[in-house]
C-alpha cells in the first residue's frame, strides 16, 4: 500500500528551509528598511545643504573679499560662527553703482544659533581664548541643533574707500550687538557709530532675519583677497540617535564622526575692483 503524507524527516526539512528562507527574508527586509532610512536621513541633509548653498553663494558672489569679516577676525564677545559682508543690492534686487565702483546698499550677516536652551556646549562656550585654541582645538563637538541665520540690514552712511571699511571693522568688532539680541524686546533697529573724522550718523537699520537652513553642527569660513570658501557640516540625527547617545556624543571622533556630513565650496568676488 502506497504511503500517504510527509514522513518526519521530510517535515524536519521543510521547517528547516523555511526557517532559513524566513532569516534570509528578515535580513534582506532589515537591510533594506536601514538603507531606506539612512537614504531618508541623507535627504534632509541634502535638502540643508542645498538651501545653504543656494543662499550664501548667491549673495558671497556679489560682494567684495576684501570687506569680508568673520569670526576668525574678532573672537570676542560672541559665542557663534559668523561672518558679515556688503552687497550692492538694493530691496528689489537692483545693483547701484557708475562704472567700476559699487555703492554698497545692504550688510549681510549669516550666523549659527543653537536651538536648544538646554545645550551646555553653546551655552558655556567661552571664546576668550587665544586665536590659535579657537580654531584649532575649541569646535563644536557634541551640538547639532543650530539653525543658519541671515540678517539683512540697509547700510545708509558713506561708501568712500575711507569711511566704509572704517564703518565695517566697527560692525564686526560690535556683533554681538546684532546677533545675540536680535529676539529680544529692546533690540535696536538702527546702529549707529561715532568715526573718528565724521560726524555720528546712523549706519545700518534692520531689515529682515530669515532661517536659511537647520540642524547646523558647524560653519567654517575661509577668506583671502579674492575668494570665499565656506564649509557646513551637519549631522544624520535620526540615525545616530539609533546606535549612540545623542548629545554626549562627540561628532570628531569616530564612531560618531561617521554621522557627519559635510559640503564645502568656494566664491570667488565678482567685484573686487
Amino acid at each position: 500500500m502506497q504511503n500517504k503524507g510527509f514522513t518526519l524527516v521530510e517535515t524536519l526539512v521543510s521547517i528547516l528551509i523555511f526557517g532559513i528562507l524566513s532569516i534570509l527574508m528578515f535580513q534582506m527586509t532589515s537591510r533594506f528598511f536601514q538603507l531606506f532610512t539612512i537614504s531618508s536621513s541623507k535627504q534632509s541633509v541634502n535638502s540643508s545643504f542645498i538651501k545653504a548653498y543656494k543662499e550664501m553663494q548667491k549673495d558671497l558672489s556679489i560682494t567684495d573679499s576684501r570687506y569680508v569679516y568673520s569670526y576668525k577676525i574678532y573672537l570676542k564677545n560672541i559665542k557663534t560662527r559668523w561672518i558679515l559682508f556688503p552687497v550692492p543690492t538694493n530691496k528689489n534686487g537692483l545693483i547701484s553703482g557708475e562704472g567700476n565702483k559699487f555703492n554698497w546698499q545692504r550688510i549681510y550677516f549669516y550666523y549659527l544659533n543653537c536651538t536648544n536652551s538646554n545645550c551646555n556646549e553653546c551655552k558655556n562656550k567661552n571664546y576668550s581664548v587665544s586665536k590659535e585654541k579657537y580654531l584649532e582645538n575649541e569646535k563644536y563637538k557634541f551640538c547639532s541643533d543650530k539653525n543658519l541665520i541671515r540678517l539683512i540690514y540697509d547700510y545708509t552712511a558713506y561708501n568712500d574707500s575711507v569711511f566704509f571699511p572704517m564703518a565695517l571693522s566697527e560692525i564686526g568688532k560690535n556683533i554681538s550687538s546684532y546677533t545675540l539680541s536680535i529676539d529680544s524686546n529692546s533690540f535696536p533697529s538702527e546702529f549707529e557709530y561715532e568715526i573718528k573724522g565724521y560726524n555720528k550718523i546712523p549706519i545700518i537699520r534692520f531689515v529682515e532675519k530669515k532661517i536659511i537652513a537647520k540642524d547646523i553642527f558647524d560653519m567654517d569660513i575661509t577668506t583671502n583677497s579674492s575668494n570665499v570658501n565656506v564649509k557646513i557640516l551637519t549631522v544624520r540625527k535620526d540615525d545616530i540617535k539609533k546606535e549612540l547617545n545623542y548629545g554626549t556624543a562627540d561628532f570628531t571622533k569616530s564612531p560618531a564622526s561617521r554621522f557627519v556630513e559635510q559640503i564645502e565650496f568656494t566664491t570667488t568676488s565678482k567685484n573686487n575692483n
